[in-house]
């Protein structure tokens, strides 16, 4: 029972941070790539107007600006072909509005091509009234320039390119014995029976002093889903190393304007691990002989889910890339805790509990990952290095979906509380705090 409901509410945090971020993002680039690659066919093929209508449509199932690029790309070339020289510098000056940095130049593109958009380029910054340091502004927020390294040197061959991606006893003072109240009212007087057959009230226990209705404890703890990992290991997994593939890709794209993606492997390990911190006030109704607490905790939670390994990306070509990366998603959670806690033998100095919470917190972190490795090109080798850190809003921003403000905290634990000295005690206690937590605490109870 306890592994299911962890199970859950892992799942439900781990699906809607990586499931639902990316299955907008997945479809587009699935519709775009799919058109792209029918476009290039018919290209190849010489079929020019129905080369172009894949084009466009490539160019509507996308946002990206390398990817609009592309697909202008390819249809001023199909429109140049057609012998439609109008049709063609519309879309030239497409592709510059979207990377006005681009060159092409020979051999990746048919000389015939070059020179027609070099002669639009020329019109387009002609044309402009923009002054010199709005020039330069545009230059610096745009796109690098794709240097395009190995092209098919025939004519006509656009260039090929891949999408990124918790009954009571009395109190009674220290030490005394209570006896029965055995002053005869005046109407009613009788004898007293021997002093052996009264019966006696057993003296208070030591444990049972007046007070002891609160406590307020500081409490520190250790977290981690590694018992359970393999609920969220593979959707955290797959969703950070596609992001971290994505990436390294779009990384030679700018380089290497014609490489075709046509495989991936990724072999990351993945860990967990986390910190909490923070204060209880619990309130005990029925003083030292209550078995029922209420607790209420506020807490500062660090959670991180860690991947390292090695991607690898292989293009149509013949060459490929392989790079060591990490990634992690960390969250910060500032959490409100409402618990219920039974207790053991509360008379005993070391008093055994049960208790279970529910809470609520904001929810905020952040997705950070980095890489380093080498592109193999067969005749040379390049080394590429990146990395990116963004928040959850950032991420939801980007990838269009609706980021939950509020995260549930559910506990469930059992542990000991020991008497040290005098009101002065000890917690230890382990359990389920959405994922696996081992606690220590010292507190005060009066």
């Amino acid at each position: 029972m306890r592994k299911t409901t962890a199970g859950v509410a892992w799942a439900l945090a781990a699906g809607w941070l990586f499931g639902c971020s990316f299955s907008v993002a997945a479809q587009e680039r699935s519709a775009y790539r799919e058109a792209v690659e029918q476009a290039d066919r018919l290209f190849q093929g010489g079929n020019f107007r129905n080369a172009a209508e894949r084009y466009f449509f490539a160019s509507q199932a996308t946002k990206e600006r390398l990817e609009l690029a592309r697909a202008y790309i390819g249809l001023s070339m199909s429109y140049l072909y057609l012998k439609d020289e109008s049709a063609a510098e519309k879309w030239v000056r497409k592709v510059l509005e979207a990377a006005p940095r681009l060159k092409v130049d020979v051999p990746d593109y048919p000389i015939s091509f070059v020179q027609f958009f070099g002669r639009v380029r020329a019109d387009v910054f002609k044309e402009s009234s923009l002054p010199a340091a709005a020039e330069e502004e545009i230059a610096k927020t745009a796109p690098s320039a794709p240097d395009v390294a190995a092209a098919e040197k025939s004519e006509p061959s656009p260039v090929k390119t891949s999408p990124p991606p918790d009954s009571p006893r009395p109190s009674e003072p220290k030490g005394k014995e209570t006896r029965p109240d055995t002053t005869p009212e005046p109407a009613q007087v009788k004898p007293l029976p021997p002093a052996a057959a009264r019966p006696q009230v057993p003296a208070v226990p030591k444990v049972f002093r007046p007070g002891g209705r609160f406590q307020v404890m500081f409490h520190a703890s250790n977290w981690t889903i590694d018992p359970v990992l393999n609920i969220v290991e593979r959707l955290v997994r797959d969703k950070i190393g596609e992001e971290i593939l994505n990436q390294v890709d779009n990384e030679l794209r700018t380089k290497y304007f014609t490489l075709v993606a046509s495989g991936s492997e990724q072999a990351l390990d993945f860990d967990s691990s986390g910190s909490n911190f923070g204060l209880e006030i619990r309130y005990f109704s029925r003083g030292w002989g209550g078995t029922f607490s209420l607790g209420l905790a506020f807490d500062r939670t660090t959670i991180r889910l860690a991947l390292a390994g090695r991607v690898m990306q292989s293009y149509t070509n013949g060459t490929s890339v392989e790079a060591e990366a990490n990634g992690a998603l960390t969250t910060d959670l500032s959490s409100t805790v409402l618990s219920f806690r039974w207790d053991i033998s509360p008379a005993s100095r070391l008093t055994p509990f049960i208790i279970l919470g529910l809470g609520v917190t904001p929810f905020q972190g952040r997705v950070s990952y980095e890489y380093s490795g080498t592109y193999d090109a067969v005749i040379f080798q390049d080394t590429i290095s990146g990395g990116e850190e963004k928040t959850f809003s950032e991420l939801a921003e980007e990838q269009e979906f609706d980021m939950i403000d509020v995260f549930v905290v559910l506990q469930l634990a059992v542990g000991f509380d020991i008497e040290v000295f005098k009101g002065l005690t000890g917690v230890v206690e382990a359990g389920l705090w959405d994922g696996f937590y081992l606690r220590g605490g010292l507190g005060y109870r009066f």
